[in-house]
């Protein structure tokens, strides 16, 4: 059996984390339609080509190729 501390602790993280578990997947969501908007970090002309010949940024496009 648990200590009686180390049991109080457990149950304590445990109801925690299911009472954010919603807030926190509905920031998750929000972040995530956020960040769609925000442009690639691109070359100095702005056309959103990764810097440098780096496939990188290109990885995270849709369909995961590099943009010629």
């Amino acid at each position: 059996m648990l200590p009686e501390t180390l049991n109080r602790i457990l149950i304590i993280v445990v109801v925690l984390s299911m009472a954010l578990t919603p807030a926190l997947a509905e920031f998750g969501k929000r972040l995530a339609e956020r960040s769609e908007e925000l442009p690639l970090p691109g070359g100095a002309d702005g056309s959103g080509a990764p810097a440098s010949g780096s496939c990188q940024a290109a990885r995270a496009r849709p369909g995961g190729a590099c943009a010629a």
